[in-house]
């Protein structure tokens, strides 16, 4: 033990003079060298006088570790620019004079190498570090390497024999990683140099506080904890998103199936002119009904690049409002800005990522709990602020991000003109003053704040709070099959690529993110199924499952109900059917666009509609007047055959025959009313509509209602939720087919397609 403190205290002596290189940040093995002699045995006294106090900075091999190269530099005698004068061949005080005169000439501080104290941490210039308009961004100094390195050595140096030894014990049982033992006797700089070599500076200054505290050393612990408190809340941060945000549930959280973010994350596009994200295309129609806004290519940014965007007078946006249809996966985008920050792979100048999601606050509204402060909702969302309250009290909050995701889930109206001032972080206040404030500025002044929400919910922020709304497009081409290939094996992606894209509806579908979520689960369990995949797939399975999944999210998500367990009530039944209603009349009428008039005609509440059932979604307004639509047009269609078929199905009745809605163009008289009403008599009622009526206009309404009659939609898929469990399935089904074979015979060139699929939509069985 004595030898050991012995060799202790001589490594505490040689650290008391400078390190020959910062860079290498090793302190040199070697003792000093003693005076030099000339060749006749004179001793001669050499001073250094550096431009700098700072060493040179060498090429590092990893931005986090301190570890370096070995280069020439590291074998240098003086710093570069540095004067030797020689006492014994020259006047001391000429020389100086001398250097005295070029100094001045060049406009630089004289200095001597002769404090105890460390050196000064200097800058990697040209390293890892990039401007900061650039990615991956410059790190804030208080939280960069050199700054928690430094203060690291100024709270261990002072210590004595027996805390460093302490401290060093309880560093051996808590961080296993170091795994060789000398680093129990080394010196100081290369006992850190290794700590941060194998932790990185972050997680070194963590470990080291918990050392210190755990070692009885409290102050020193509390000192370095106040000194570094940013590089602390960083860290304590992005082990939060590591650990929630790496393994994310991708469409159904019940699947407990959780995929890597970045291996299946698909980077999209994003766009800063607000059109409606709807894809126009359609298998029959060459063009949509209502003219639909594209954005142009040079309206895209990054996701990484969001507070990167600069407004009219050249300064950065600080807040951004982002906006896409139901499914498109915006809190999985926001996932994946937290992780690339949190890995330092993006945005780096910021100096903390912060959640605040709507939903929490929604949370606290319903629980009509009493009011609470900013800093309360801080602490309920995130403990990375435990203990460290002050820095939520700076002044300056520009380099922090507050994420506020999903403004839909708040579901009562917010005023966000006339709502009161608050600015006062502790002071409690309901959920929508906090919220406003915050996204006005007046709370966290100065913060960047990232507001998400359904194009519904955001549209009612008035322009003035947001710099910037940008809208995340559908999948391109592309990024449909980046998609695939990023799940699957290539064989199996190419298959199930192969598989839906024989059906141009599919095809055109799969560029929603939700749709090709579901084909992907879909045809990945089915292809493994022997004799499945040799007929193209039916189309009908794969909207009702979308129709399902977003009615079920929906109870789950805004209605808190069990996500094993959703039960529809009678009045979630009763809009299904006055929105099938209303899409069916709007075939009629040949339009794909829907006002609040017409929701209040059908008995339809707006925000249930457009905002919470996921099926529909707002476009831009025209005149000041809100419009607003199904999030594709065939998903109209569905809506309208899925009314067709619940007329008949429960309530006996065939609302195409005169008689039943009173509003189509019928082509058949009901022939006897005391008669049930038969599955073959309302598809030969909709053949006849479609036949008689433009091309494209009820040809997928007639396909959706003949797949809606095949038992696997109806009994399997709607059953435990629209209907009963083991309700009988809709019988006739030879005569329908009988109807459809009949109809092909003497329908037009252009329409027999269309009509074999929908007998194969009736007739096939798939596994």
């Amino acid at each position: 033990m004595e030898d050991v403190k012995t060799n202790y205290d001589e490594e505490k002596e040689k650290w008391k003079r400078p390190p020959s290189s910062y860079g290498s940040m090793k302190s040199e093995s070697e003792e000093s060298e003693g005076p030099e002699t000339d060749e006749n045995g004179a001793e001669h006294e050499g001073a250094v006088l550096p431009e700098r106090p700072a060493p040179v900075v060498i090429g590092s091999q990893n931005y986090l570790s301190p570890e370096t190269l070995y280069t020439m530099n590291t074998e240098q005698t003086k710093p570069p620019g540095a004067l030797v004068i020689e006492t014994g061949s020259g006047d001391l005080d000429r020389a100086v004079d001398d250097y005295e005169e070029d100094e001045d000439e060049e406009d630089e501080d004289m200095y001597i190498t002769n404090s105890p104290e460390p050196p000064e941490p200097v800058e990697f210039e040209g390293l890892m570090q990039t401007d900061e308009d650039e990615q991956p961004g410059r790190f804030p100094p208080e939280q960069d390497m050199p700054f928690v390195f430094t203060n690291i050595l100024k709270t261990l140096t002072p210590l004595k024999f027996e805390e460093m030894y302490k401290f060093r014990s309880w560093l051996k049982l808590m961080a296993r990683e170091l795994k060789d033992n000398n680093f129990m006797e080394g010196d100081l700089l290369d006992f850190v140099d290794k700590m941060i070599e194998v932790f990185g500076h972050s997680k070194t200054l963590y470990i080291t506080i918990s050392c210190l505290d755990s070692s009885g050393l409290k102050a020193q612990a509390e000192e370095l904890q106040k000194v570094c408190m940013k590089a602390l809340i960083r860290y304590r941060l992005t082990e939060e998103i590591n650990r929630k945000k790496k393994f994310v549930f991708e469409g159904l959280v019940e699947s407990r199936v959780q995929n890597k973010l970045n291996q299946i994350f698909v980077e999209p596009k994003i766009s800063t002119r607000i059109c409606g994200a709807i894809d126009p295309s359609h298998e029959f129609r060459s063009k949509p009904i209502t003219p639909l806004q594209v954005p142009d290519p040079d309206s895209f940014t990054s996701l990484k690049n969001l507070f990167r965007l600069t407004k009219d007078d050249g300064s950065r946006v600080r807040t951004v409002a982002t906006t896409a249809l139901p499914g498109s996966g915006m809190t999985l985008h926001t996932s994946k800005f937290c992780l690339d920050w949190a890995e330092n792979t993006a945005n780096r100048d910021l100096e903390c990522v912060v959640r605040l999601p709507f939903h929490r606050f929604w949370s606290l509204k319903r629980s009509e709990s009493e009011n609470v402060s900013l800093l309360e909702m801080i602490h309920i969302c995130t403990s990375a602020f435990k203990g460290l309250d002050c820095y939520l009290e700076e002044a300056d909050h520009s380099k922090r991000l507050i994420i506020m995701d999903c403004l839909d889930s708040f579901q009562d109206s917010v005023d966000w003109l006339n709502t009161p001032l608050l600015t006062d972080i502790r002071a409690p206040a309901s959920p929508e003053v906090l919220m406003v404030n915050i996204v006005r500025g007046n709370l966290l002044p100065g913060a960047r704040v990232w507001v998400l929400g359904r194009p519904p919910a955001v549209s009612q922020i008035p322009p003035s709070l947001i710099d910037v709304f940008t809208e995340i497009q559908c999948f391109s081409e592309e990024m449909k099959e980046d998609y695939m290939r990023r799940r699957f094996t290539p064989e199996l992606a190419q298959k199930i690529l192969a598989h839906y894209q024989r059906i141009p509806t599919l095809r055109i579908l799969a560029h929603q993110p939700f749709v090709c979520w579901i084909m992907a689960t879909m045809y990945n369990r089915f292809l493994d199924r022997q004799g499945y995949g040799n007929s193209p797939p039916r189309l009908t399975p794969v909207i009702t499952n979308l129709f399902l999944i977003q009615l079920n999210r929906r109870l789950c998500y805004y209605y808190c109900q069990p996500e094993v367990k959703t039960m529809w009530s009678n009045q979630d039944k009763d809009m299904l059917r006055s929105m099938g209603k209303m899409a069916l009349e709007m075939l009629r009428r040949n339009t794909d666009v829907f006002f609040k008039d017409n929701l209040k005609e059908y008995g339809l509440d707006l925000r249930e509609v457009v905002m919470l059932t996921g099926l529909c979604t707002e476009l831009p307004a025209v005149s000041n007047q809100r419009r607003f639509s199904f999030i594709h047009f065939t998903l109209q269609e569905y809506m309208a055959a899925f009314y067709v078929f619940i007329m008949f199905y429960q309530d006996s009745k065939n609302v195409l025959e005169s008689g039943g809605s009173g509003k189509l163009p019928f082509f058949r008289q009901s022939s006897s009313k005391a008669q049930p009403c038969k599955a073959a008599n309302v598809v030969r009622c909709a053949v006849d509509l479609t036949l008689n009526s433009p091309l494209g206009q009820y040809d997928l309404f007639l396909r959706f209602l003949c797949g809606l009659m095949n038992p696997t939609c109806h009994v399997k898929l709607f059953g435990g939720f629209l209907f009963e469990y083991r309700t009988p399935p809709v019988s006739g089904l030879d005569d329908v087919s009988k109807v459809l074979e009949d109809a092909i015979k003497t329908a037009p060139a252009d329409r027999v397609e269309n009509l074999k699929e929908c007998n194969r939509e009736v007739t096939q069985e798939d596994l």
